[in-house]
Order: C-alpha cells, then structure tokens, then sequence
C-alpha cells in the first residue's frame, strides 16, 4: 500500500438494494456472475456500484470489473474475460432515481484526456471536493470494455474517473457512478 493513498469509503447497513453478492457455481458463466433480480428491485433502471471484498470466503478476484445489463439480470464480469472464480464476493449498491445523486459518465472526445475523463455538470460533485463519489464500469449502453483498475480524483472544480495505470479511457467507456449521501 503506497503511504498517502486515500480512499471514499462509506458504510451501508444490508437492505433492499445494499448486499453482498457471492459468485457460486449457479450464478456463474465464463467470466460473470449472474446477480438476482430478487435483490436488485428495480431491474434494468437501477445503477448498480460494485466493489470486490475478500470475505466471507478469502477469494482474490484480481482482475478489473465491471456490471452490465444482459436483458434480464444484472450481472458483475471481468474486464480481461479471466474465468469468474468460485466464492468471489462482491459488495453491491443498486439504486434508483430518488436514492441520492447516480447518473452515468461516458467519456467522449470532449470530456477525455488522456487516463480520464472529466465529470462536469452535476451539482453534487461540482466544486465538490468533499463528495464520495463511487464508480464501476458499465458495459452498457456503448459495449465498450474498459480493461482498467479505475480510480476517482478531484481535480478542481471537477471529479474524474481515471485509469490507475495510466492508459486512455476507451472512447464510449461508460461509468455508473453515485455520490452521497444514500439510504437504504
């Protein structure tokens, strides 16, 4: 761990829409795991966040993730198409319009640069440093893969969504994002 590194963190208590998810032999399939719609209420207009957790199962999956809508569940995949592996454990946030600030950040060609791109037009982090801002990679609505651990980073007046290694942001590249305060 690299001293100095910080992090948004924000503590959720279970409830409709706020769970751990674990991938087990039923739900998965290649590289994704196929989340429940039983614990994703509002379906496809819902913005799902997701962090990868160690327990309860002491699974590394160590690859960049990301969640897609595949027409009748959400599901939780890896970026480099590595295997899903058994017991991998996911904390998910699924919300809908209502549940705080959640809105979707593509990067184009007029909001990239480089490693990232630019949030700009959103009251709730604009001239915000101290949002929590959440983002996971979203394969839709532009099926563009973003093979990248990501990151998020204030760089007055805006927030970004940036890649951790350094490469470009794809074209089209899509984020779920939310920013605080959420409820259950």
């Amino acid at each position: 761990m690299i001293l100095g590194a910080s992090f948004n963190v924000r503590v959720f208590s279970a409830g409709s829409g706020i769970f751990t998810w674990v991938a087990d032999s039923s739900s998965i399939q290649h590289n994704w795991t196929n989340i429940s719609n039983s614990l994703t209420p509002g379906g496809s207009a819902e913005e799902l966040v997701v962090t990868p957790i160690y327990n309860p199962h002491s699974v590394y999956d160590n690859h960049p993730i990301g969640v897609w809508w595949n027409s009748s569940s959400w599901t939780i995949f890896n970026q480099d198409l590595a295997a899903m592996p058994a017991n991998a454990a996911f904390n998910v946030v699924a919300v809908s319009g209502g549940s705080g600030d959640i809105f979707v950040q593509t990067g184009t060609a007029s909001n990239k640069v480089g490693d990232y791109t630019v949030i700009s037009g959103d009251s709730a982090t604009d001239n915000q440093p101290g949002a929590i801002l959440e983002c996971t990679p979203l394969y839709n609505p532009n099926s563009v893969y973003n093979n990248h651990n990501i990151g998020v980073w204030y760089n007055a007046p805006h927030w970004t969504i940036y890649n951790q290694d350094l490469s470009a942001i794809p074209n089209n590249a899509s984020f779920n994002c939310i920013v605080g305060p959420l409820t259950s």
